[in-house]
């Protein structure tokens, strides 16, 4: 049998409570269903403790993201540690083996064309051609929904009685299972699992400190997703396109490094602060009132500078946008010097103003 990861007591406990709904009910329960049927008897079980510490794809989520209302869900290969999950294993495999069918069905037209949807599986085929019963027909849409070997793009009813999808092409979908008799060769053929702490949207920790070559592996939620590691750099592809993510690993110390604490660049402003303060006080008993508002706006302007010089020496400001705000400063000082050289004249009129009357009369 493939191997598979050793779980502890209440790990299986977490597992086996989910799966007891999904058996009956033929859905997923809640984390909160799950919290309130295990609290019942076990009145110390930390499930976010527990989910933290499982494989993705294996009820992980709340462990990272502690909300009570999302689904506790698996994948096929938790149905190994769960007592009674026997008919959904051999549902499960008969499913697989459909799939296969299928999927060599369409490729043995050779030169003729396919029938319309020759690649389409859906729940109809399980009861047409399997017999299986409607609560049967959920519980696998369900369980199909996460298997990204076989699956690529999911639609359901919001009850997964009625769900349909394309059969996964190529030599990493549904080709990949020719062959498959027992849940055991299942196994042994799909991707590999994600271990812990790699939940979520990407996987954040997949090659920290342990690069993978050319590792492909499954199982992230909620999304046609895989995941091929090379070396540093992931390639995440699905339905919506490729995108290519650098290791964590060789950005996370860095990242730390450039960035300044927040307490320094906010002593650094606020000595700035104060030195602007103190020359306004100065400027206002040294110069004509009318210079304030002059100098108030260059001290402003200067300020902005400033702050605008040190994000970009913490790079948090690009180059281009660096050089678009000082840009934008240097547009404002002829404006400055415009009303300093209209106050100037404006003072000129004043004086020749006031000393008219005084030639006048003498």
């Amino acid at each position: 049998m493939a191997e598979l990861p050793e779980f502890n007591g209440d790990q299986i406990l977490f597992l086996q409570t989910i799966f007891n709904v999904f058996h009956t009910k033929g859905k997923w329960p809640t984390y909160d269903d799950v919290d309130r049927i295990i609290t019942q008897k076990h009145p110390n079980f930390n499930m976010e403790a527990v989910s933290k510490n499982l494989p993705d794809g294996f009820a992980a989520g709340f462990g990272f993201d502690r909300r009570y209302d999302q689904e506790a869900f698996f994948i096929v290969p938790a149905l190994h540690y769960c007592q009674g999950a026997e008919e959904e294993i051999a549902d499960f495999i008969r499913v697989v083996r459909l799939c296969v069918e299928r999927y060599d069905r369409y490729y043995s037209f050779g030169e003729q064309t396919p029938e319309k949807d020759a690649l389409e599986f859906s729940s109809e085929l399980l009861s047409s051609q399997l017999h299986m019963e409607l609560l049967a027909i959920r519980r696998m849409g369900l369980l199909l929904y996460h298997e990204y070997d076989i699956v690529f793009g999911f639609y359901s009813d919001i009850e997964y009685n009625s769900w349909h999808f394309p059969l996964k092409r190529g030599t990493d979908g549904v080709s990949r299972f020719r062959g498959v008799e027992t849940f055991e060769q299942y196994i042994e053929k799909r991707s590999l699992l994600v271990p812990p702490y790699y939940t979520g949207r990407f996987p954040l920790g997949l090659a920290q400190d342990k690069p993978v070559s050319d590792l492909t592996v499954m199982g992230l939620r909620r999304a046609s997703t895989q995941v091929h590691v090379h070396g540093d750099q992931y390639n995440i592809s699905g339905n919506s396109g490729d995108v290519k993510i650098k290791s964590p690993s060789t950005e996370t110390k860095a990242t730390k490094d450039e960035y300044r604490s927040p307490w320094v660049s906010g002593s650094f402003y606020l000595t700035v602060l104060i030195v602007v303060i103190v020359a306004l006080v100065v400027a206002a008993r040294l110069l004509p009132i009318y210079v304030l508002p002059i100098v108030l706006v260059g001290g402003i302007l200067a300020v902005s500078i400033i702050g605008a010089l040190q994000l970009r020496q913490d790079d948090r400001l690009n180059e281009d946008n660096f050089l678009k705000l000082m840009a934008l400063s240097l547009r404002y000082l002829p404006l400055i010097k415009g009303r300093e050289a209209k106050s100037g004249r404006k003072s000129i009129s004043a004086s020749v103003n006031t000393s008219a009357p005084d030639d006048k009369t003498t």
